[in-house]
């Protein structure tokens, strides 16, 4: 099974925890048949980062998509 679309973006979250107050920047998918969202933080926001990030989380646990839809900058295309 595939998914349909996934989309990608790139942005900074802010999180206030016991143990974390401030921004960071994380990786966002998601499944746009479902509304499934994960992020997943990134320190590194180069596209060869961005990739790993891409593959060792969103796709290590769900179908490949058919396609992936993101914008041009630098972070996705290198």
């Amino acid at each position: 099974m595939k998914l349909p679309l996934t989309s990608l973006d790139i942005g900074p979250w802010t999180a206030k925890t016991d143990h974390f107050n401030g921004e960071f920047y994380a990786l966002t998918c998601i499944d746009t048949t479902t509304n499934l969202v994960e992020l997943a933080r990134i320190d590194t926001k180069s596209s060869d980062a961005i990739a790993r990030r891409f593959e060792n989380t969103w796709l290590a646990w769900y179908p490949t998509p058919v396609q992936v839809v993101h914008d041009n900058s630098g972070k996705f295309t290198g």
